[in-house]
């Protein structure tokens, strides 16, 4: 009965699984945490020039 505990690998797979995902979730709350402020400055800067670009557009 032990040996078959120690050979049998059926949840091993599914349980590496996990630890992927986990390991990439902790890598993206890190680079959101240490980068938020920079993307959200360069997606503000994107979005005004858009809108005046389209305002001088209309004119």
């Amino acid at each position: 009965m032990i040996s078959r505990l120690i050979n049998e690998e059926n949840g091993q797979g599914m349980t590496e699984y996990i630890l992927i995902i986990g390991l990439v979730a902790v890598i993206c709350v890190v680079a959101v945490k240490t980068f938020g402020t920079q993307i959200n400055d360069l997606i503000n800067g994107s979005v005004g020039k858009l809108k005046k670009e389209t305002a001088e557009v209309g004119k």
